[in-house]
């Protein structure tokens, strides 16, 4: 978000003992990936409880030290669980666009550990380093849903006449985040039997202004549908879903040609098929929910 968010879970790190208790005296994270300028603070979590201080960068790392006598114990021949969470600035506090910091622990002394009854140093064993998943940092996600009950516009499938008007699809496109949130490209692909004769294409339009089409915003528009083929729509301008809101796509297709037993729908197929960019970032075909999208099945 805009203001930064708290406590998000970033790894998670399992610690197992043989023979005796093991304190931990010192566990130090080095951050690959991302910037210092996407972090607040880090905490450690074991049980649900944050245990030890808030740490804080320095370098590429941060480094809790539990003071003597509160060290972090993990019981004899027993394992405990220690979550890495974190406090993230916000994309107008630090953050930039696609940001993918990652929490490590690089070698075994990153972590230093005695026996709660020998008192002896303890070395971990196993594998180092130890990296987990990325957490990449938006500013927004898109969400599309089918709208098949947009008032004054028939788009729910079923018996229609063809025409090269057709309206054959709504889409709602959520902006979940705090950046505005441009189309670069809508890619639609046709499915239908019969032969369509017309030849104006694919058009899109906010469906608050049915009259006026969105800038850019038809493909194939000189030649007929072909079923089974992407047709490839580029919006230019009037094409922004302001941060927080959710606008509506009206799809129209010239399906003029298709008869009794003829059938059409249109699809967007796959998540690649919905680009988009935030403002202040590069085009993101990846961060869109519920795609892909079959329209409603048309008959004639």
């Amino acid at each position: 978000g805009t203001n930064g968010v708290t406590g998000i879970e970033m790894a998670k790190f399992r610690f197992t003992t043989q023979y005796e208790p093991v304190k931990i005296k010192t566990i130090t994270l080095t951050r690959s990936g991302g910037a210092n300028a996407d972090f607040v603070k880090v905490q450690l979590y074991a049980d649900g409880v944050q245990i030890g201080p808030d740490g804080y960068l320095s370098g590429t790392t941060v480094t809790f030290n539990f003071p003597t006598g509160e060290e972090y114990e993990v019981p004899a021949d027993d394992y405990k669980i220690i979550t890495i969470k974190s406090d993230l600035n916000g994309v107008g506090t630090g953050v930039t666009h696609a940001d993918a910091p990652i929490w490590t622990i690089d070698a075994s002394g990153d972590v230093t550990e005695e026996g709660a009854q020998s008192g002896a140093s303890i070395t971990d064993s196993g594998s180092f380093a130890l990296t987990p998943a990325a957490k990449t940092l938006y500013k927004t996600t898109a969400t599309i849903s089918l709208n098949t009950t947009l008032s004054g516009v028939d788009v729910d499938g079923g018996s229609q006449t063809a025409s090269a008007t057709q309206k054959v699809m709504a889409v709602d496109i959520t902006n979940n985040g705090v950046a505005d949130l441009t189309i670069t490209s809508f890619d639609l692909t046709p499915s239908f039997s019969g032969t369509i004769t017309g030849t104006t294409g694919v058009k899109l339009y906010w469906s608050t202004d049915l009259g006026t089409m969105i800038t850019g915003g038809s493909g194939s528009d000189t030649t007929a549908l072909t079923t089974g083929t992407k047709v490839t729509i580029t919006p230019t301008a009037d094409n922004t879903i302001p941060a927080g809101e959710t606008k509506t796509i009206v799809v129209q297709a010239d399906t003029a040609g298709l008869t009794t037993d003829n059938s059409f729908h249109i699809d967007l197929a796959e998540v690649a098929d919905f680009g988009w960019t935030p403002a202040g970032g590069s085009e993101v075909t990846t961060l869109t929910k519920n795609l892909p999208i079959t329209g409603p099945t048309y008959s004639y």
